[in-house]
């Protein structure tokens, strides 16, 4: 089979140049070896990109999970110790009760020979106070301006900042 193809001249003109069968053959053969060089090399190339990007990727993700187990681990140091410190917050809250509770029934006892019935009707009156102000009637802050108005015994400096810390005092502070 005749063929023909088509070549420039330094004039620019095309010319028809005829190629035989065998030489078509042979220039797809060279073309399609080549292409088959030039694919596998780029296979070749794509092939070691992938496994490197691979162990990159591993490398990536091992670091992305040391980084999170990490973290992992930072917020748990943290939390047990804000864990700790409100446990022991509120262990010290509990011991200072009960050591306010032992230490005042006992001066009742010691002061004015209160006997058993006293000091547990103390202790129930104390919890009805406690009782009410958690309902809110009467308040921490009008129990306070009670003792102060009627007992005239004033709360220690710092009670009394806490109390108006959280703003306790609903009539007026009875400690101005």
């Amino acid at each position: 089979m005749n063929s023909t193809a088509l070549k420039r001249k330094f004039t620019g003109k095309p010319t028809v140049v005829p190629c035989s069968a065998a030489k078509i053959e042979r220039m797809q053969r060279m073309f399609d070896e080549s292409r088959e060089k030039v694919l596998a090399a780029r296979n070749e190339e794509i092939e070691k990109a992938y496994q490197k990007g691979k162990e990159d990727g591993i490398s990536r993700t091992v670091s992305a999970l040391n980084g999170v187990v990490e973290n992992a681990r930072a917020e748990e140091r943290e939390k047990s110790y804000k864990d700790g410190c409100e446990k022991g917050f509120e262990d010290g809250q509990n011991w200072a009760n009960i050591e306010n509770s032992i230490t005042f029934l006992l001066a009742l006892h010691d002061t004015y020979e209160f006997g058993p019935e006293e000091i547990m009707t103390v202790v129930r009156k104390g919890n009805e106070y406690i009782h009410q102000a958690n309902k809110g009637n009467p308040t921490i802050g009008q129990l306070a301006r009670r003792l102060n108005e009627q007992c005239k015994i004033q709360l220690d400096k710092d009670d009394v900042e806490l109390l108006r810390k959280f703003s306790i005092f609903e009539e007026g502070d009875p400690y101005d």
